[in-house]
């Protein structure tokens, strides 16, 4: 999607006062994500996703509910986490 001129004004409006508001903040984003710090959070993130998938399935294999909730909701919750992140999703990366 491309910005028209006067959007890439706004901003860069924004931009400068979020620095002179806040400069450690301002650091922070113009910093991350960095290609190698998206890569290593997805990897970390789709590891997480496989770990929990085999919590459901041990709290399958032995009725116990409460870990088989909660690898359920340390799925879904990494899921959004991984969709959120990804570029064709809207979310990942400053353009």
């Amino acid at each position: 999607m491309k910005l028209t001129p006067r959007e890439r004004r706004a901003l860069r409006a924004i931009e400068e006062a979020l620095a002179a508001e806040d400069p450690a903040l301002a650091g922070l984003l113009r910093r991350w994500p960095t290609p190698w710090r998206a890569r290593l959070l997805r990897w970390v993130t789709w590891a997480g996703v496989a770990l929990a998938a085999i919590l459901l399935l041990i709290g399958l294999v032995l009725s116990d509910s409460g870990l088989f909730l909660g690898a359920l909701l340390t799925i879904l919750a990494l899921v959004v986490i991984l969709r959120r992140g990804s570029p064709s999703a809207g979310g990942g990366g400053r353009g």
